[in-house]
């Protein structure tokens, strides 16, 4: 487990495949993430804004936007690959300057 940088938040993720964000006061996921298989490592970015996960042999990096918010993850997704120039297929760590 892993917590945001203002400790409201706190990040888990294991052995089934998932990941989760959960509210820290109330208890409740925020958000979940399905990555499709087991995560060995994760690090939140100093903002609290992206969780990077790491499988056996890969590692990706996923924005962390609340559905409340309005955001959709798979649209930040999809938008960050196309800036990147590439496809996040959980074999190659895409870092943008």
């Amino acid at each position: 487990m892993i917590f945001s940088p203002d400790s409201r938040r706190a990040f888990t993720a294991g052995d089934d495949g998932y990941a989760f964000l959960w509210d820290v006061a109330t208890g409740n996921p925020l958000l979940r993430i399905d990555p499709g298989s087991a995560v060995g490592e994760m690090a939140m970015s100093p903002d609290g804004s992206e969780i990077a996960l790491g499988y056996p042999g890969a590692a990706a990096i996923y924005p962390l936007v609340l559905p409340e918010t309005g955001g959709d993850v798979a649209a930040q997704i999809r938008e960050a690959e196309a800036e990147a120039g590439a496809t996040l297929d959980g074999f190659e760590l895409v870092v943008k300057d």
